[in-house]
């Protein structure tokens, strides 16, 4: 009885003095939601908690448009209690309160969810349209720049005492922050602000008999902890449920997020490697009572999914879960990623002259001992600390993969880049191709000192030769793709080494390509970061424009990985939607002998738009 009207007096301090949006009226309004909750006051709580949400939407709107992609990702994580705080009010809130809460936190977080993304590839999206010459010169720096940070990095020292190599790899750091800040602000003058979503917009999106499962991972609060008891509980993993119709639906999973992960990773590791189907079986069915059991009930006649995962969840093929009867969710459902419900609402870019088809497979990595003889690789590679201990044998099966993509599909020679063309220089220079194939090796560094698997398309490192970039702080800087002469040390000024990072391909310009497929090991994993997905090279793609992508999330058989990718594109080319089609070469690998273990099948997911790609649009030619 004495609070509630010191609540009121500090509110009309605070409006008078800083007005009524600014952040610390959340601050106070978010402390009389708690008062409210705890004392059952479920009406005028959730009044308070829709004030708060409404002025930290401006606030972050505001925030957003400005700055370097750091500080708009801090700001952004600052926001994570009270999206903790929404996720547990609804799931308190009783009887007519609780639909509307429902809504309230689901809205939150597909405002929130993956929100730097969105707005940074909206940024290199309005600045490669503008017309200035101004805007184009500051992109042109900005790729430079990013190709030179990512020299330095995977050059490694190259002798320097270690203060003076970091001191180096820092200054170019701090001049890209530099340059975002100006991509930000130049960008800026092409809108007013960062667009509101809503649940109903997202809603109007989803097909007959689909889902979207929008996943959280939030900490549940308490605001009646009675005197020694924590406020906030451990982590744990929730999901948003919005079907075509009817309003959504709020599940939390009743164990903690530590118990789910660990399934998780336990189910990883025996599907990354081949060996016992009953083993897996076990884990694959202990995780599917964990993790979706508690949602079928709600999922009624559902054919499609589209999934946005948070946390660990980021790295699981759903797919590969199995029911009760050991029927794997693929089966089931045919499932497509998403870094939010959100994508649903991206705009469908007109048909412009695209550049037809691109492969670029069987790179020449250059020699890979020291007597300077090219051997070729199954996989595991050996090491040199001078080229930030990566080096990559030759995988045969890409370049019949990229013959048999030819004959297939009907491309010309000068859509298909092998050996000595393969370079990062080639992928640097195109432009909108309307279907991007690279076929190589690819590596995620901090997964590198994990077993390799015989004939896998990815690196491998000796635990004594770390790279340098381990340290480096930027995420972008720690996966990649290996192209032409990559084993070949060259000078940290040179533009092409050969390795094209997460970082470079964020710059590339591939606005409107339909299909991106990184046919390589570990191109869909990379650094997460709660709420905002994964730092890899499957971000990167989504900076650079590309509308959907299919990447693996383990280290992926060579022979295997190119039978799988000729039934995709038969699929693809039938006029299959991107997310069907994976789903039916998965299909025709476990019918494949000794292919049934879901290491052969499951690697590879589409995170995207999944529907049919349009392939009769006006195209230009590719120079040869």
């Amino acid at each position: 009885s004495e609070a509630e009207p010191l609540y009121a007096e500090a509110l009309s301090i605070l409006e008078a003095t800083f007005g009524s949006d600014h952040p610390i009226l959340a601050q106070v309004r978010g402390n009389l939601v708690v008062f409210r909750w705890s004392q059952g006051l479920w009406p005028e709580a959730l009044d308070q908690a829709r004030r708060v949400v409404s002025i930290q939407d401006v606030n972050t709107r505001r925030f957003l448009v400005w700055g370097e992609e750091e500080r708009k990702r801090a700001y952004m994580a600052s926001l994570e209690a009270s999206t903790s705080a929404l996720v547990s009010f609804a799931l308190d809130a009783p009887g007519e309160t609780a639909p509307a809460a429902t809504e309230l936190g689901l809205e939150v977080v597909l405002q929130r969810k993956g929100r730097v993304l969105d707005v940074q590839a909206d940024s290199f999206l309005r600045l490669r349209r503008s017309l200035a010459s101004e805007d184009k010169v500051l992109l042109a720096k900005y790729q430079k720049a990013t190709t030179a940070l990512a020299t330095l990095s995977m050059k490694g020292s190259g002798g320097l005492p270690s203060d003076q190599h970091l001191d180096r790899l820092t200054k170019e750091q701090q001049r890209i922050s530099l340059l975002e800040t100006e991509l930000s602000a130049r960008s800026n003058r092409f809108r007013a602000e960062v667009t509101r979503i809503t649940v109903a917009q997202v809603q109007r999106k989803i097909p007959s008999k689909t889902a979207l499962l929008e996943w959280v991972r939030y900490r549940p609060f308490k605001p009646k902890a009675t005197k020694g008891e924590p406020q906030w509980g451990a982590p744990r993993y929730a999901a948003y449920i919005l079907k075509a119709d009817g309003p959504p639906i709020l599940v939390s999973l009743p164990e903690d997020a530590e118990v789910i992960d660990k399934q998780l990773s336990q189910l990883l590791s025996a599907t990354r490697r081949p060996g016992s189907n009953l083993a897996l079986q076990v884990m694959a069915q202990e995780l599917g009572r964990s993790l979706l059991s508690p949602l079928h009930a709600h999922l009624g006649e559902t054919e499609r999914v589209f999934l946005s995962p948070d946390g660990l969840l980021n790295l699981l093929p759903f797919g590969i879960i199995q029911d009760a009867q050991g029927r794997y969710l693929f089966e089931r459902y045919e499932i497509t990623y998403l870094t939010s419900g959100r994508d649903l609402l991206r705009p469908v870019i007109p048909h412009r002259m695209l550049q037809p088809m691109l492969i670029v497979a069987d790179p020449d990595f250059g020699p890979i001992n020291t007597s300077g003889e090219q051997q070729v690789s199954q996989g595991a590679c050996s090491t040199d600390v001078d080229r930030s201990a990566l080096r990559f044998g030759r995988l045969k099966c890409t370049g019949e993969e990229a013959r048999a993509l030819r004959t297939l599909l009907k491309l010309s020679t000068s859509q298909v880049l092998t050996q000595g063309q393969a370079t990062e220089a080639a992928v640097k220079q195109v432009r909108r191709p309307r279907m991007l194939h690279l076929a190589t090796h690819g590596f995620f560094l901090p997964d590198l000192l994990k077993a390799e698997t015989e004939f896998s398309r990815g690196a491998s490192l000796e635990p004594d030769n770390w790279p340098t970039v381990r340290s480096r702080g930027n995420a972008l800087l720690q996966s990649g793709l290996a192209l032409a002469g990559a084993n070949r040390g060259i000078s940290a000024s040179a533009a092409d080494d050969g390795i094209l990072t997460a970082l470079e391909v964020a710059s590339l310009n591939l606005e409107g390509t339909e299909l991106a497929v990184l046919s390589a090991c570990e191109t869909g994993i990379g650094e997460i970061k709660n709420g905002e997905g994964v730092y890899g090279l499957r971000r990167a793609f989504v900076l650079a424009g590309v509308r959907t992508q299919v990447v693996s999330l383990w280290k992926v058989d060579d022979k295997a990985t190119k039978d799988f990718m000729v039934d995709y594109y038969k699929q693809v080319q039938a006029g299959n939607g991107r997310s069907a089609a994976l789903r039916a070469a998965q299909r025709e690998t476990m019918k494949r002998k000794g292919r049934a273990h879901p290491y052969y099948w499951a690697a590879f997911i589409v995170i995207g738009d999944p529907t049919p790609i349009p392939l009769d649009g006006p195209t230009i030619p590719i120079a040869s």
